[in-house]
């Protein structure tokens, strides 16, 4: 009797796995779908209006030699469907809803939530924005230091990878900080989609490494671990970074390069917009992790410290030459921005979670912390809903 029950409970779960699963499938390809309708008619520029980067993307894509892979993909799909320029639209709109996919299952095996809440994360981090302030910061994507875009294909293919590689990087990461040693099956995944993610756009790798070394040195002057550990960790960035050079070349000429100077995308539109930058992306970040300070589990901390890197890289990288005002080096700060929220998101809820199971004491400061936290989640949400309504009525996504 025992055994069958067993079975019976097995075979029950099984069931609603497999329900859950396909729901979110499903859920995927609708958003997939009806995204791709907003992609295509940025495609066909429809009616003068709905600008992006897509229509260049085409034409590079068939034309020019490229540094991303995307572009070899999308010239097979765009010449196996007799150029029918809707394939681009739905091509695109299938990066997006992987994304939600990808991002719905690290935040389940993370964090041990809810199937559903988890696609309501993963749903909500991909219209993610600072907060639009009358005055202030009346901004959704210009200026913006966490703004998902919603025009440009290339790093919509990179962020499921991104968020991939985060998942296979927190195990990784966990067994080499309490067993003291290199899982191989996982330094190999992370190491793949590393390199996969850079060849796509190198900018989750420009974030990546750098807060991956800022462990990396807190560990061997606190003496947290072995040298040969931390050198093999280390050298997981390694055949990723090898592809830079390779890119570099093919995006770099005579006429444009990299300068370090002041980012005139950040310094150039005075103080007020400078420190409401921060001001209206931050705060809810730095309440996560100040109360979550003593178990920043899963690569938090890297991810983190990936996104200060990659602010710094933003203010003070920029390319020259025709190339100046691309602003191609603020992608990283918004791909490090989206996996910032994903463990704030997540952790927030977890912390939720916990309040009400009683698993900490209910006080005072916990709940202004949950209300405080609640507000400031729900503002970034209707920011983002509202940028992207603007975005669909074909008006221009630098605003």
């Amino acid at each position: 009797m025992k055994l069958a029950a067993i079975k019976i409970g097995t075979g029950r779960l099984n069931q609603d796995r497999a329900r859950d699963n396909t729901i979110m499938i499903l859920a995927a390809l609708l958003l997939s779908v009806l995204t791709s309708i907003l992609f295509y008619l940025q495609a066909l520029g429809y009616n003068g209006g709905y600008p992006s980067d897509l229509p260049a993307h085409i034409s590079q894509a068939m034309y020019i030699q490229n540094y991303s892979i995307v572009f070899i993909l999308m010239k097979w799909v765009f010449t196996w469907t007799h150029f029918l320029i809707y394939s681009m639209g739905l091509l695109q709109g299938l990066t997006v809803g992987a994304a939600m996919i990808c991002t719905t299952l690290v935040i389940e095996q993370l964090f041990d939530l809810d199937k559903y809440i988890s696609m309501a994360i993963s749903f909500c981090l991909l219209f993610l924005t600072n907060i639009y302030v009358p005055y202030l910061f009346p901004r959704y994507y210009k200026g913006s230091i966490i703004s998902q875009p919603w025009h440009n294909i290339t790093y919509n293919s990179m962020r499921p990878i991104a968020v991939l590689t985060m998942l296979t990087f927190a195990y990784l990461h966990e067994i080499y900080k309490k067993e003291k040693r290199i899982a191989w099956n996982y330094w190999i995944m992370t190491c793949l989609l590393l390199v996969l993610a850079t060849m796509v756009k190198p900018n989750f790798l420009m974030g990546f490494a750098p807060g991956l070394l800022v462990f990396l040195l807190i560990d061997f002057f606190g003496k947290r671990n072995t040298f040969k550990n931390e050198f093999l960790l280390g050298c997981v960035a390694l055949p990723a970074i090898a592809v830079l050079p390779i890119q570099a070349k093919l995006l770099f000429n005579e006429a444009n390069g990299i300068m370090f100077a002041p980012s005139l995308f950040f310094f150039d539109d005075g103080p007020v917009i400078f420190i409401m930058k921060f001001v209206t992306a931050l705060p809810l970040p730095i309440m996560v992790y100040v109360y979550n300070r003593h178990r920043l589990v899963n690569g938090a901390g890297v991810a983190a410290w990936g996104y200060v890197w990659s602010v710094l890289e933003g203010m003070f990288i920029m390319e020259d030459g025709d190339r100046k005002t691309h602003g191609n080096f603020l992608w990283g700060l918004e791909i490090m921005g989206y996996i910032l929220f994903m463990y704030v998101y997540s952790m927030f809820l977890r912390d939720f979670k916990e309040y009400r199971n009683g698993t900490v004491e209910k006080t005072g400061k916990r709940k202004a912390y949950f209300i405080v936290g609640f507000i400031l989640a729900a503002l970034h949400v209707i920011t983002g809903f509202r940028y992207f309504v603007w975005v669909c009525h074909g008006y221009h996504f630098y605003v």
